[in-house]
């Protein structure tokens, strides 16, 4: 199912390439999408798709916050999409879907926003360490985690998607492990933790 609407997304972003010479919005992707999922739903030839899409890419900013003034100077800023088997899609700052993505959801929205605001005015280095941070971070609330039992891409505007090495994700873990230690020490010594003396370990 993934396959075939993937082959057809493509087909349409080339198509509107070839006919509007430039390339298509994440928006308009998403709704391409939706419009053929919905008419899987209403065919009595063939079965709905049973997949789920997240579509992720970068639009230019073109509209201005205040119509009185000009606009802008364009910028690309990054969009994700949910597309739903149903044909319904919405977009979100941040996503999560599977078996688990409520628990993963819950974590985003709980520590998406303070993670921007730590990483405003900073590098697209820094932003990204940040990002995949909190991804991980996500991920390892409900399984447990390691550089090679997770796969992990990186998106930006200039260089588009990449895949991470390996070592890249291991960074990001000891990151994650190195502040975890910090934050234990801190509530150790704030008193919100004991030291369990028997098992050398912490308990609440």
């Amino acid at each position: 199912d993934a396959r075939v609407l993937v082959d057809r997304a493509q087909v349409e972003c080339l198509n509107h390439r070839l006919e509007y010479e430039d390339c298509p919005s994440v928006s308009y992707v998403a709704r391409f999408l939706g419009d053929v999922a919905l008419s899987y739903t209403m065919r009595e030839d063939a079965r709905p798709f049973g997949v789920s899409m997240v579509l992720s890419g970068f639009d230019l900013l073109t509209k201005s916050p205040d119509p009185s003034k000009p606009p802008p100077k364009k910028y690309p800023i990054p969009r994700i999409f949910l597309v739903e088997p149903s044909g319904m899609y919405q977009e979100w700052k941040a996503i999560a879907i599977g078996r688990s993505s409520p628990a993963l959801m819950q974590y985003l929205e709980k520590n998406y926003h303070g993670n921007i605001k730590n990483a405003e005015g900073l590098s697209i280095e820094a932003e990204q360490r940040f990002l995949g941070e909190l991804a991980l971070a996500a991920l390892m609330e409900v399984s447990k985690v390691t550089h090679n039992t997770v796969e992990m891409a990186m998106q930006t505007a200039d260089g588009g998607c990449r895949i991470l090495m390996e070592d890249e994700v291991k960074v990001f873990l000891d990151n994650l492990e190195r502040q975890a230690e910090v934050d234990r020490d801190a509530a150790y010594d704030a008193g919100l933790l004991n030291r369990n003396v028997g098992g050398g370990g912490f308990v609440c």
